[in-house]
């Protein structure tokens, strides 16, 4: 497992997840890897909005971006996967797997359609369990 974190790296990721919009997708991104377009449709919130939460996130060190074309795509850092972070990522499932508005964020991903020219099956896997 990764590094401990220090205490202001603690502080930044528990503000950045004083959100419940941050909070929820913390939790989509570990299913999978998704544009910002799924992100916002799932949550049911602007682009804008989304991706002024993504950067919380991202600034926190939670999750990381990619550019594929005029796409950006957005996942869990690898501290959030397998380092320091994990913990933090650990609890929120724990706490919320079986939370309503969690369940319902999670089906309607699977109802959420690709990025344009994009298949269901290109976008790189999430971790599973935790």
């Amino acid at each position: 497992m990764g590094t401990l974190m220090d205490k202001k790296a603690i502080l930044s990721c528990l503000k950045a997840l004083g959100d419940e919009s941050r909070v929820r997708m913390v939790m989509l991104l570990r299913e999978k890897e998704l544009c910002v377009c799924q992100i916002k449709e799932v949550l049911g919130i602007s682009q804008p909005l989304a991706s002024r939460h993504l950067s919380i996130l991202k600034n926190a060190g939670l999750v990381e971006s990619r550019r594929e074309g005029k796409l950006m795509y957005y996942g869990l850092s690898e501290q959030a996967r397998t380092g320091g972070k994990l913990g933090l990522v650990q609890v929120l499932n724990g706490a919320l797997k079986s939370d309503s508005v969690v369940r319902d964020d999670r089906a309607r991903l699977r109802e959420c359609h690709p990025p344009h020219g994009q298949s269901h099956k290109k976008a790189r896997r999430g971790p599973k369990g935790g």
